[in-house]
């Protein structure tokens, strides 16, 4: 029989899990946050007492959210969150670092994907391949008031552009999917790991320090992958797939050698005594400032050529 200790654990875990789950339906606005955390009870709850007790906290957490919010949303619960979280735990109790953070993210993804194709049979609403003209006229019906006054030139430039925008967030939803995914790894583990190390002093999920991150050189052949795929697709209106492919590698390449860039730099900054305030504002500026994106974009291939801080170790005295 468990102890008290462990079921207040489990009761804990549940609770929390099923309070940050209810905080995403119950105020939408939030949910972006809170989404990134939703997994880290039943990861903590894994790694400290194995799978069985994860897996029964996800089917009594998926059990109460049917019971509050109906089916639909108890299964999304369990597949996206529950379970993800009870693999993310055993992930964490197999592998360490960078190893962990790359299963992690499979499996994420893996779990997302699952809920997706569920939601899909059994509402018809597919969020990988949603239809562009129901979001285009959802768009347009909320910015009815300002197409009013404008004129008709005004009226059709404002319509193209909503398109536009429309078909380049549609095309992107898969490197959408696994930058969340991502965050959402790297987020839950963070928490669950602190959480734990405040219990037994051990932290399980440790990378190495930002200013080492380097990524392997394999990257630019997914690169070069995209190229040929926007090449193949160039002239062609029904390489729609092709497109995608390209748009998508394209990103998640582009978006990795920002992150290598911004290491190296961060790495420079470190050496030459920089404060940590600069450093940090720096990271956070990038994704909001494109030509910084850009610059340290260019700076990451640069890198993976040329390892631009092995040569400067190379000419420290």
């Amino acid at each position: 029989m468990p102890s008290s200790a462990v079921t207040k654990e489990w009761f804990l875990c549940s609770a929390t899990s099923m309070a940050l789950f209810a905080v995403c339906i119950i105020m939408p606005a939030l949910s972006p946050v809170v989404l990134l955390i939703c997994p880290f009870p039943q990861i903590l709850l894994t790694y400290e007492r194995g799978v069985p007790a994860g897996m029964l906290s996800a089917i009594a957490v998926a059990c109460s959210i049917f019971l509050a919010f109906l089916a639909v949303p108890s299964v999304i619960y369990f597949i996206t969150f529950g379970l993800s979280g009870v693999l993310l735990g055993q992930i964490a109790r197999k592998s360490k670092g960078v190893d962990m953070l790359l299963g992690g993210i499979f499996c994420s993804l893996g779990c997302k994907l699952a809920a997706a194709y569920f939601l899909y049979k059994t509402t018809g609403l597919s969020l990988l391949a949603p239809d562009p003209s129901a979001i285009e006229q959802t768009l347009l019906s909320l910015v009815e008031s300002r197409l009013a006054p404008l004129s008709g030139t005004g009226a059709i430039e404002l319509r193209d552009n909503i398109a536009k925008n429309v078909r380049n967030v549609i095309m992107l939803i898969p490197f959408s999917l696994i930058t969340f995914s991502s965050l959402e790894v790297f987020f839950s583990y963070v928490l669950s790991s602190k959480i734990h190390r405040s219990r037994s002093g051990d932290a399980f999920f440790t990378l190495p320090p930002f200013a080492r991150w380097s990524f392997p050189r394999n990257v630019v052949v997914a690169l070069a992958v995209g190229l040929v795929c926007e090449f193949a697709a160039r002239g062609r209106p029904g390489a729609y797939f092709l497109a995608q492919v390209s748009a998508n590698l394209g990103m998640i390449t582009w978006t990795l050698f920002a992150i290598q860039g911004l290491s190296v730099a961060y790495y420079f900054m470190e050496m030459h005594g920089f404060p940590k305030i600069i450093r940090v504002a720096i990271i956070v500026l990038t994704p909001i400032v494109q030509l910084l994106g850009s610059i340290f974009s260019i700076v990451g291939i640069i890198d993976i050529g040329f390892d631009l801080r092995k040569r400067a170790r190379r000419r420290q005295p």
